[in-house]
């Protein structure tokens, strides 16, 4: 990772609540969601109640039961790793531990906190609130099919699309290739950054790959901080020249962070030719192997499969 903002260099990355035991169904997120964000409305005016008016009750200062029961659930589906997740879970953790110390001193008392500990809190509830909903609005985003940070589409659907660009070739149409990027030393930028500069990071990267590609080739965010381009009627030959003149396009062109300055990045590719005899799968194999041979060989750079 290159940076245009003085800071120590980054280290070399080499790598990608239903009630415990109960089966939750994907349907179930939402609307546990929405019972987390009902709680913790009352949560806080049960804290207010009790920090000012009542007697200093430790469990008025515990987070909702909704909530673990939503983790629980996140977790089932391996999506607590998630950063907008990530960032929820920071914020609930520190709301409580200011909570319980203010309650612990204070509790009771009319004056209540100081004032910059009272401010604190409600800060850091706020803040949690603003992410409960961001969450709440990307899950309804995902639903669609479409990834609310960057505007790609999401794997829903991926293969089904995949599979009717082969049977094309099959019947005699041009073949295409498919590539994945992975920005390098991604996790570099969000340990040095913080989350907002990763998302400011991983929007600049969809948005360059949009622009990139032709209106009738697909783009998909597979994860993190990876990407998997399809390159319809495209040649291996053709299809290394366009990820030859992104890698370059993103070499060159910082990235404006949120909190000011700049980064700049660099991404590596797995490229691989479909032929009629391809499957799907191997297809997928082939160019993540090809990923990472060029993770392997340095970064910035382009490998194809074979």
């Amino acid at each position: 990772m290159k940076t245009n903002k003085k800071a120590p260099p980054a280290p070399a990355i080499t790598a990608l609540p239903g009630r415990a035991g109960e089966e939750i169904a994907p349907t179930s997120l939402p609307a546990l969601l929405a019972t987390v964000i009902d709680d913790y409305l009352r949560w806080v005016g049960l804290w207010h109640r009790t920090q000012f008016y009542g007697q200093p009750l430790p469990a008025a200062a515990e987070p909702p039961a909704s909530f673990a029961r939503w983790r629980t659930a996140l977790e089932a589906q391996q999506l607590a790793p998630q950063p907008i997740v990530a960032r929820v879970l920071e914020d609930q953790q520190k709301l409580h531990e200011l909570a319980r110390t203010a309650l612990a001193r204070h509790g009771g008392h009319p004056g209540g906190p100081p004032l910059a500990d009272y401010q604190e809190i409600i800060g850091t509830y706020e803040a949690l609130m603003r992410q409960l909903r961001r969450v709440e609005r990307a899950s309804n985003l995902a639903a669609s099919g479409i990834d609310p940070l960057t505007g790609l589409r999401t794997r829903d659907g991926l293969r089904d699309e995949l599979e009717r660009e082969l049977e094309r070739l099959r019947r005699g149409g041009e073949p295409f290739c498919l590539a994945i990027a992975d920005i390098d030393h991604f996790k570099a930028v969000n340990d040095h950054y913080g989350h907002d500069g990763g998302d400011r990071v991983l929007e600049a990267t969809a948005a360059r790959i949009g622009q990139a590609i032709r209106t009738f080739d697909d783009a998909y965010r597979l994860g993190g901080e990876e990407f998997l381009l399809c390159l319809k009627r495209t040649r291996l030959e053709d299809a290394f020249g366009v990820l030859n003149r992104l890698r370059l396009g993103m070499e060159a062109s910082p990235i404006p962070l949120p909190g000011g300055g700049t980064v700049t990045v660099t991404s590596s590719f797995g490229l691989v030719e479909a032929g009629p005899a391809s499957e799907i799968d191997d297809l997928l194999v082939a160019a993540d192997k090809a990923l990472y041979r060029a993770k392997e060989a340095g970064r910035n750079r382009i490998e194809i499969a074979g």
